[in-house]
């Protein structure tokens, strides 16, 4: 461009500066486009679950921070207690009740946080979303989970499973059920978990291309996936080193919980331990973080 204008490159560099403050000059005259700054549970929901997940794979614990205050803020300033989530958040108020992704997505961002810090409270978060979305969404006749809650009879509901740019939230849903139920060793998740994709059967064998997040889950039920039990004490060394591991490879079929306690004295007595268990069997337990991992990869 400076050769077409026979001019220098510092000479055009100047120019086309000159040129932005102008435009930037007259343009504040003009009335600027509206800012959306309304607060959604369900896209921060997305966004605490890449968070947590980010924290631990990159190692980087600033990341964890910023998905447990989004997390904080949600359940302090978008929750009611016994009626649920709130989707919006604007100007200091709430607005409109919790739609399915809104339990869906926050309950995948509370597993994430709950694999990058172990702490109990998120899992007794998310029994509670569980059992809300389960009173408000579910089909108890047919299976499946409605989007929205049940107005009145005249208001028509439906059951997306479509997964787009967002995942549906019954996709969602299939995976969250599944994570948790192993991590809780409860069968009832595993039950609903199994309504679903007998609902939305027809649906997947039709269009697989359309349920792809939905398949991810298909793909942990049908497995083998793993539950990873480390037991041991916050800060030990060979714990850390387990934790690492795990965080350091791709296991998209494995998920882990932290059982704390002080270990009996004795040879490797300060060495934590991992159980390894799949399809309700476990393996003998290894205190050997590179073991376990030879474990997982052989299954």
């Amino acid at each position: 461009m400076a050769n077409e204008f026979k001019i220098s490159l510092n000479d055009l560099i100047m120019s086309i500066g000159r040129i932005q403050k102008l435009l930037l000059k007259y343009r504040r005259k003009r009335i600027p486009p509206f800012k959306d700054k309304k607060i959604l549970v369900d896209w921060n929901g997305l966004m605490i679950a890449a968070f947590a997940k980010a924290s631990r794979i990159l190692n980087v614990p600033e990341y964890l921070e910023v998905a447990i205050k989004a997390g904080e803020f949600i359940w302090e300033k978008m929750r009611e207690k016994n009626r649920g989530l709130y989707h919006s958040f604007s100007d200091n108020e709430i607005g409109v009740k919790g739609f399915l992704d809104d339990y869906m997505f926050l309950i995948w961002g509370f597993l994430e946080i709950y694999e990058a810090c172990f702490k109990n409270k998120y899992l007794d978060r998310i029994e509670e979303l569980f059992s809300a979305s389960k009173i408000k969404f579910w089909d108890r006749k047919n299976g499946g989970f409605y989007f929205s809650e049940k107005i009145d009879d005249e208001v028509p509901r439906f059951k997306n499973i479509y997964d787009g740019a967002i995942p549906s939230g019954n996709s969602v849903a299939l995976m969250n059920l599944l994570r948790f139920g192993m991590l809780t060793e409860n069968s009832e998740y595993e039950n609903i978990a199994s309504q679903i994709l007998q609902y939305f059967a027809r649906d997947i064998k039709t269009s697989p291309i359309s349920q792809t997040f939905l398949l991810c889950a298909l793909d942990f039920l049908v497995g083998p996936s793993f539950c990873v039990t480390l037991e041991g004490k916050i800060g030990e060394d060979n714990l850390n080193r387990m934790i690492d591991v795990l965080n350091s490879n791709y296991l998209p079929n494995v998920i882990s919980k932290l059982k704390i306690h002080d270990l009996a004295k004795g040879k490797d007595a300060e060495k934590a331990i991992a159980h390894i268990c799949t399809n309700k069997s476990c393996k003998p337990p290894t205190n050997d973080a590179y073991v376990m991992l030879k474990i997982l990869d052989t299954l």
